[in-house]
C-alpha cells in the first residue's frame, strides 16, 4: 500500500506564503490546470503558486496559493490564508510535487520518494496569472533529466 504525503517543499512553500501573507489588497483571478507527468494526468498531487515581483520581500507580492490534483491531473487554486478561489494576478514560482511512502517506510524518511523531478519541485518553474484569470494553468512534467 502506497501513502501519499505533502512533499517537504510543498509545505516549504506553502509555510513561507502564511509568514508573509500581504492581505487582501493583490487583487485575486482564477488559476485551474493540469498537470501531466510524462504523458499521463499526475493524481494526487500538490501545485503551489508564491507571487514574486521584482525587488519586493517575500510577501510583499500577496498570498501564495495551492490546489491538489483529481484523477485527471486537473487542479483549481485557492489562496493559503482564508481559501478564496484563485491566485494573486502577476508573476508566480510555481512547484509540483507529489510523494509516495511504502509501507516499509522508516522514520529516517527511508521509502519515501516524490515521483515529481527536482526541477519541479525548487521553484524555478514560473507562470503569469492574467488578470481575466486562466483554465490553462498547464505543466507537462517529464521525469526524464
Amino acid at each position: 500500500m502506497k501513502l501519499e504525503k505533502p512533499g517537504r517543499s510543498a509545505w516549504l512553500v506553502i509555510a513561507a506564503a502564511i509568514v508573509g501573507c500581504g492581505g487582501s489588497s493583490h487583487p485575486l483571478a482564477p488559476v485551474a490546470g493540469q498537470i501531466m507527468l510524462d504523458g499521463q494526468p499526475l493524481a494526487g498531487a500538490t501545485v503551489t503558486f508564491q507571487p514574486i515581483g521584482e525587488g519586493m520581500q517575500r510577501g510583499d507580492a500577496g498570498s501564495g496559493s495551492f490546489g491538489k490534483t483529481d484523477e485527471q491531473g486537473r487542479y483549481q487554486l485557492e489562496t493559503v490564508l482564508g481559501g478564496a478561489a484563485g491566485a494573486v494576478v502577476g508573476p508566480h514560482a510555481v512547484t509540483i510535487s507529489r510523494v509516495e511512502s511504502s509501507s516499509t517506510q522508516s522514520d529516517s524518511g527511508e521509502g519515501v520518494r516524490d515521483v515529481v523531478p527536482e526541477k519541479f519541485r525548487d521553484g524555478s518553474l514560473r507562470f503569469d496569472v492574467p488578470a481575466e484569470g486562466t483554465d490553462q494553468a498547464n505543466f507537462d512534467v517529464s521525469s526524464a533529466s
